[in-house]
C-alpha cells in the first residue's frame, strides 16, 4: 500500500512540473516553416530579375537611404525576423524604406523588399510592422513571383507589372495599368 501510495505521489509531482512547464521552453526554437514548393526558376535568376527590379523601383520611387534612421531601424528589425529562417532555406533579404505616405509594402523576386512610410506611420507597434514585414518575406520564402510563369526569361517589365499601384502615375504604374501582371509581388 505505501509503495503505490508513494508512486501515486511521484506520478502526480511529475504531472505537475510537466504540466507548469511551459511549451515554448520545450519546443523547438526554429520554427516549421513550410515548403516552398518547387519553381521553374532558379534563385539565381530570382535573384538577379530581383536586382534589376530594385533598380527600377529606385528610379521611379524616392526610396530613403542607408543612412537613413528609418531605414536603419527597419533594416535592422528585418535582420531580426530574417534570423528566424533557418540558414539553408533563407533569401539574402534587403531592406528598403519608401519615402511614398502610402500605407504598402511589397517584395520582388529573391529578397529585395521595400515598406512605405506610410506603414511604417501606420503600424502602432514594432509588432505590426514585423507582422508586415514578415508577410513580405513569405512572399520571398514561398517563391510567389516565381510560380507565377515558369518561364526564366521573363522581363523586368513583367515583374514590375504588379507594382502599378505602389508606382502610382509612373511609367512602371502605367504597365501595371496597361495589363501586364506578375504575381503578388505588390501586397494588401
Amino acid at each position: 500500500m505505501k509503495k503505490t501510495a508513494g508512486l501515486h505521489r511521484t506520478t502526480a509531482l511529475l504531472l505537475t512540473i510537466i504540466l507548469a512547464v511551459p511549451a515554448w521552453t520545450v519546443s523547438s526554437s526554429t520554427p516549421q516553416l513550410p515548403n516552398p514548393g518547387s519553381v521553374g526558376m532558379s534563385r539565381e535568376d530570382q535573384g538577379k530579375l530581383g536586382l534589376q527590379a530594385m533598380t527600377e523601383v529606385y528610379k521611379q520611387m524616392p526610396v530613403l537611404p542607408d543612412s537613413s534612421p528609418i531605414t536603419q531601424y527597419v533594416q535592422q528589425l528585418g535582420k531580426r525576423l530574417e534570423k528566424q529562417i533557418p540558414p539553408e532555406t533563407s533569401w539574402p533579404y534587403e531592406f528598403h524604406v519608401a519615402q511614398q505616405k502610402e500605407i504598402n509594402a511589397f517584395a520582388l523576386p529573391g529578397g529585395p523588399i521595400f515598406i512605405n512610410v506610410g506603414t511604417i506611420n501606420a503600424a502602432a507597434n514594432e509588432a505590426q510592422l514585423a507582422g508586415v514585414m514578415s508577410h513580405e518575406m513569405s512572399h520571398v520564402y514561398m517563391q510567389h513571383s516565381a510560380k507565377q510563369d515558369t518561364s526564366p526569361k521573363r522581363t523586368i517589365a513583367e515583374v514590375l507589372g504588379a507594382l502599378g499601384g505602389a508606382l502610382g502615375g509612373s511609367t512602371l504604374g502605367d504597365l501595371a495599368r496597361a495589363g501586364i501582371q506578375f504575381g503578388p509581388a505588390q501586397c494588401c
